[in-house]
């Protein structure tokens, strides 16, 4: 399923939304909202967080070992 989130400005008591290709001819369910700018801070850190750096599988299980590793140590050995 597609799904379109878009912040407009409404003129009069109208907006203007262009769909993509994909939704010609179809029948869609529209959702209006007030905007509220906590909504927009909250996205805007969502894709912060997103679009941040990832490890990868290779990584993580690497860390695990590591970690796994730390676990047996003894304070002695240090």
């Amino acid at each position: 399923m597609q799904a379109i989130r878009e912040i407009k400005s409404v003129k009069g008591k109208k907006i203007i939304i262009d769909l993509p290709e994909d939704f010609r001819d179809q029948k869609v369910e529209v959702i209006v909202l007030p905007f509220a700018e906590e909504t927009e801070k909250k996205r805007n850190l969502n894709s912060l967080l997103m679009d941040g750096p990832t490890l990868t599988d290779e990584e993580i299980r690497q860390f695990m070992t590591v970690r796994e590793d730390m676990k047996r140590w003894k304070i002695k050995e240090f």
